[in-house]
């Protein structure tokens, strides 16, 4: 009866933060994203930064109110040399995934000329706002869903396909190879969580990846 009423409570946090946190950014990938310039841009920006620090803090909320403790979802001090070492071996495998899905010969770095053309302040909005955004993406998928799922349905592979498939939803306004790129990346993650269950890797991993590509155009 008690691993029933746990099981229950599980799924219903479960519920709550997919309908919370999962479905409505999917559903804003069925409508175009409209481009904005200049200060509206720098505006608008700001507001997905808020917005996005918002849901973090709902998410490690869920996490805390849990009482199953940080550690079990990855959240932990870890050494300098692995979130280095590993962040940099997911940022490779990243820029090879990237390269392999379109068609590049070269990987995607960033360039001087692209901080120019965006200027001081708005590279630093979307610096902070890529950091908070690859963060959120990360508790999300790896530290909450893939460790919800994994205990609910006792099945790690399960777990991983139900989280990378995710992912690569999320970034289904990209097109099929968006949807490929961030769902063969998203595997990626999960494996490297998986092995070594600490987040803060991942989460660099993902916004200097995410930097990269913004910054090379």
């Amino acid at each position: 009866m008690e691993l029933d009423g746990r099981r229950r409570k599980l799924w219903i946090e479960l519920g709550i933060v997919i309908l919370w946190l999962v479905i409505p950014p999917l559903v804003t990938q069925l409508f175009p994203r409209q481009p904005s310039t200049g200060m509206a841009s720098t505006s608008v920006d700001l507001v997905r930064v808020a917005s996005k620090f918002g849901q973090t803090c709902a998410l490690l909320f869920v996490i805390w109110q849990s009482g199953d403790g940080f550690k079990k979802f990855g959240i932990v001090k870890d050494r300098v040399g692995r979130v280095v070492g590993l962040a940099a071996v997911l940022l490779v495998a990243d820029m090879i995934i990237g390269m392999l899905v379109t068609h590049r010969t070269t990987p995607a770095l960033p360039t001087l000329a692209s901080f120019e053309r965006r200027g001081l302040g708005n590279s630093l909005v979307v610096v902070l706002g890529t950091t908070m955004n690859s963060t959120f993406e990360e508790l999300l998928f790896r530290s909450y869903l893939f460790t919800r799922l994994e205990e609910l349905f006792g099945d790690k592979a399960l777990a991983l396909v139900a989280t990378f498939v995710g992912f690569g939803c999320l970034h289904i306004y990209e097109g099929m190879r968006g949807f490929i790129n961030a769902s063969v990346i998203g595997l990626c993650l999960g494996i490297a969580f998986i092995r070594f269950r600490s987040v803060i890797p991942l989460a660099l991993a993902h916004t200097l990846g995410n930097l990269c590509k913004f910054f090379a155009y």
